[in-house]
């Protein structure tokens, strides 16, 4: 029984560990480049650079991720990469972590104060549901044989768009659909 218990904690513990998101292709990086490019320019649309600041929640270490982060970036997005793939503690933390600390002033000047306060950058959970604070996943699948699927998920709204291989690169093969 005792094992059964140790046995079903580990496996619970396990799967947590694993994302639904990310990529799940093989494809080059130049059709990663080119569905990054649609899925930036897709966003700008949806949602105003100059006003929206986009945590990406999952790690990207994969081509499309490194693509969007840097399509959306050049977007003029301010983006914050909430889950950091070489370590178990995410940018937020960091920043939480810097932002409450107080710097001991006494050693170094007695009259020194902080012309302006620190901000404290807010973490993708329930309490940044603010106007202009957007948390992003993005998984990219293959659907069949020249057939891929991006899927986006923005809080919780969907957008998702098929591609098509072809000899001139990979093209999409319909319209952005949008689940709000």
């Amino acid at each position: 029984m005792q094992k059964i218990s140790i046995s079903a904690v580990v496996l619970g513990l396990l799967s947590a560990c694993t994302s639904p998101y990310g990529n799940y292709t093989t494809i080059s990086e130049a059709y990663n480049a080119q569905m990054a490019d649609d899925a930036a320019q897709e966003l700008s649309e949806l949602y105003p650079p100059a006003t929206t600041h986009l945590m990406v929640s999952q790690p990207t270490p994969d081509a499309y991720g490194v693509e969007l982060v840097k399509k959306l970036r050049e977007y003029g997005y301010a983006i914050e990469n909430g889950a950091d793939v070489n370590s178990p503690v995410s940018t937020t933390d960091v920043f939480r972590e810097v932002s409450s600390s107080k710097p001991d002033l006494s050693k170094n000047h007695t009259d020194a104060k902080p012309s302006v306060s620190v901000p404290v950058i807010k973490t993708a959970g329930a309490d940044n549901v603010q106007a202009g604070n957007r948390s992003i996943f993005y998984i990219v699948d293959q659907i069949e044989a020249g057939l891929y699927r991006v899927t986006i998920r923005i809080d919780s709204k969907v957008l998702s768009r098929v591609y098509r291989g072809s000899s001139k690169g990979i093209l999409p093969a319909g319209s952005w659909t949008r689940k709000e």
